[in-house]
């Protein structure tokens, strides 16, 4: 495969699965406490993925109270179900991303707590959040294990334990699954080598080629 590093890809799901315990040990600590509601609040790819967990959440008929927010929109308009009992979910591998930063720092204003994947060691968001989980690769397991932590903690999702008890197997399934890609692509390149050669052909030497006779090939 292009560029397929096998030991980063495991590593990478290998550091997910090793946040788990932690993010487990702090939705439980929230969960004691008490809160209001769940903003899970970002921009870009993070909001991307924090929009799955909300599909998830809504999908499985949960009841949690969770709310989605645009980190921009969120600094800007507010949101009048946020409040000191709330509870901030964010995730930045930089540790500084400009929208994500200052919505901490609002949520911060009004005394709501905040859990946050950030990869970055000494970063702003590293620094400001409440609760802090870093590793390199793991942001999806960090989304998972908050939204899923949450539905059991509630009682509406009793197959928790059984879920986590296999995601551990995830490491090595993501790298077999890249392996079995790279097959079924060569199966299809040396299907079609001819095709693909003789459109890199045509787009390389389109002057010096006459496509009738390409073709005919």
């Amino acid at each position: 495969m292009f560029n397929f590093n096998e030991e980063a890809v495991r590593k990478e799901h290998e550091n997910g699965v090793g946040i788990i315990a932690k993010t487990q040990e702090v939705v439980d600590q929230i969960c004691k406490e008490g809160f209001k509601n769940i903003f899970y609040i970002g921009i870009g790819g993070t909001i991307l993925y924090a929009g799955q967990m909300e599909h998830i959440v809504k999908e499985a008929g949960s009841t949690i109270p969770l709310i989605l927010e645009n980190a921009a929109d969120f600094n800007w308009v507010g949101n009048p179900h946020f409040g000191k009992d709330s509870i901030v979910a964010i995730a930045s591998i930089s540790g500084d991303t400009k929208e994500v930063v200052e919505a901490v720092d609002k949520a911060h204003e009004v005394g709501a707590k905040v859990i946050g994947y950030v990869e970055k060691e000494g970063s702003p968001l590293y620094e400001k959040c409440d609760y802090v989980i870093s590793t390199v690769g793991g942001e999806y397991y960090f989304w998972y294990t908050v939204t899923l932590r949450f539905m059991a903690n509630a009682g509406q999702f009793p197959k928790y334990d059984q879920f986590m008890k296999e995601i551990v197997n995830m490491p090595e399934n993501v790298v077999n699954i890249y392996k079995k890609s790279d097959e079924k692509a060569k199966e299809f390149f040396e299907m079609f080598r001819g095709a693909f050669l003789a459109i890199d052909l045509i787009l390389h030497k389109a002057d010096e080629v006459d496509i009738d006779e390409v073709a005919e090939k």
